[in-house]
């Protein structure tokens, strides 16, 4: 799959002190080192300058949650919370990620965090850009190579052990969502805010107090806040408590999970200010997870869209809005409300409801709902039975007894009292002449008679990968590449 270049508690955060050593190791170093002496120019599947400011890479990335039945708790089924994601982040970008909800964007996040284990994928975090090169150009000649094995063994995330993820939490850390559900109501500010400090000891005393003073200060609250506790304070204020924890281990990446959806419309403002300010001056990379798209237009320089465990389009923001290619992200953007009363933008409704994630659809996901859907975006015989029953209604065939669907893929049509040859022949042209794409999908395929059952084939699938169109712009719909915005 080809992939875009993008640019728990309280204790999972921690300080702003420059005295904190930001050593990357001497396995890094090392490896590093030896990785040099192995790239060569024309070898490499991608440039080393292209590399250069990359902090984040994800490959192919699953989270399957279990569903569990019976009565020995088997498992009998996943959820698809996250299904084959790819992408790259730079170091000081803001990723925008969008999408409605139950699309998996919390998960993505907290799987880039390592909160929660993945089912399968990579993820890459701060990696010298010879070790990436190095991997890309291994993976390409030899998948089983030892040399593959150990480099991905030393760098990838998952595969760190518990004390190795423990010194990378001080370069990745989240802001929730609920402010106030996500500080702790006993204890006081000092001790959210240097609770990191605590569990890394990085300061005691009056260090650690000096610490905390300036970590309110960048967020706008004053010293003496630090002896109050959560309750005492707006939903503002409290995020902002929230922030301060985030910054308090001075770290690289911040995943921020909707830090504004639940705060009044005045205030959201003055921390999407003050986000930005902390971003330009400890050069922070953000992930942000957010349904306000006004917001992510006007805080990411990248975005991309989410639609039941998948990106389906990943691009700069300017040009995600100005030229939206994906039929989802047409949708998603024809909701923005205009303010001017003359303007007229044309609103597009999405017929149905989103499928279940512990059952997608075939092929293209979004093809249940798609304006734009064709014969082999993924249609399976369940899709297209009711459709079906309803034309052979109409046309008064009354041979018919029963339509059922014999596998995903195929329908089976049972017939009685009559010249099999000819019911085939006409349900073939009920198909073909049909104004709905699924029905039309069933004239594809040559129709195959079974005694008095005639059996009928869907198309395979397409399954959608994330192609470039130009401009650094991905797109998961094949029938939309190169097509203009309409």
């Amino acid at each position: 799959m080809s992939y875009p270049i993008t640019e728990g508690s309280s204790t999972v955060t921690g300080s702003i002190e420059s005295s904190i050593e930001r050593s990357q190791g001497r396995d890094v170093q090392e490896s590093a080192d030896l990785v040099r002496e192995k790239v060569s120019g024309n070898s490499v599947e991608e440039p080393l300058e292209e590399l250069e400011d990359i902090l984040i890479e994800v490959k192919n990335l699953k989270k399957y949650f279990p569903i569990k039945g019976g009565v020995f708790g088997r498992e009998v089924g996943s959820v698809k919370a996250v299904d084959g994601v790819s992408f790259r982040i730079k170091r000081g970008e803001t990723l925008g990620l969008v999408g409605e909800s139950g699309c998996g964007k919390t998960t993505l996040g907290r799987l880039l965090l390592n909160l929660i284990p993945p089912t399968s994928g990579e993820l890459y975090f701060d990696v010298p850009k010879e070790v990436l090169s190095r991997i890309k150009e291994l993976e390409k000649k030899d998948m089983k190579s030892d040399e593959l094995k150990k480099l991905k063994k030393k760098h990838m995330v998952y595969n760190l052990s518990k004390r190795e993820m423990r010194k990378l939490r001080k370069e990745m850390q989240i802001v929730f969502q609920d402010p106030y559900s996500s500080l702790n109501p006993r204890m006081l500010v000092k001790d959210i805010v240097g609770e990191p400090i605590d569990v890394h000891k990085l300061a005691k005393g009056e260090e650690r107090t000096k610490m905390i003073t300036e970590l309110l200060g960048k967020v706008g609250l004053n010293p003496e806040h630090m002896y109050r506790y959560p309750h005492e304070f707006s939903g503002g204020q409290r995020q902002r408590i929230g922030i301060a924890r985030a910054l308090a281990l001075k770290p690289k990446l911040l995943v921020l999970d909707e830090p504004t959806s639940a705060l009044d419309v005045s205030v959201q403002a003055q921390i999407l200010n003050l986000l930005q300010q902390l971003q330009r001056e400890n050069n922070l990379t953000y992930v942000f997870i957010s349904h306000h798209l006004s917001v992510i237009r006007h805080m990411a320089d990248r975005v991309a869209v989410m639609y039941l465990g998948k990106i389906v389009e990943i691009a700069d923001t300017e040009e995600l809005f100005d030229r939206p290619m994906h039929p989802y992200t047409q949708a998603l953007l024809s909701a923005i409300p205009v303010p001017d009363p003359i303007t007229k933008r044309e609103r597009i409704i999405l017929e149905g409801d989103v499928p279940s994630p512990a059952n997608p659809p075939l092929g293209c996901r979004f093809h249940t709902r798609c304006r734009y859907a064709k014969e082999q975006c993924g249609w399976s015989a369940d899709e297209v039975i009711e459709m079906l029953k309803n034309k052979i209604k109409d046309a008064n065939l009354k041979c018919i007894k029963s339509i059922n669907a014999k596998d995903k893929k195929r329908v089976s049509i049972v017939c009685e009292g009559v010249e099999i040859t000819s019911v085939c022949k006409e349900i073939m042209d009920i198909c073909s002449s049909a104004k709905e794409v699924r029905i039309r999908a069933l004239s594809l395929s040559e129709p195959v008679v079974e005694g008095n059952k005639i059996v009928l084939t869907l198309p395979k699938e397409i399954e959608p990968e994330l192609e470039d169109i130009g401009r650094g712009h991905y797109v998961a719909c094949p029938y939309m590449k190169g097509q203009e915005k309409k």
